[in-house]
């Protein structure tokens, strides 16, 4: 995992989750850790899914 501060939200790239990394954006404010576990919770309405 790899946690970039953005100012007003945190981005997460999770890898080794699936065939690509999963991009997460959260407003928590907070360091998150590599190795670190993170639980999702995830409205299926917010969800974008970007062609490549």
């Amino acid at each position: 995992m790899t946690a970039f501060f953005l100012g007003d939200r945190t981005r997460l790239v999770v890898e080794g989750v699936g065939p690509t990394p999963v991009i997460l954006e959260t407003a928590a404010r907070r360091e998150f850790h590599a190795g670190e576990d993170v639980h999702l919770s995830i409205d299926p309405d917010a969800l974008v899914t970007l062609d490549r």
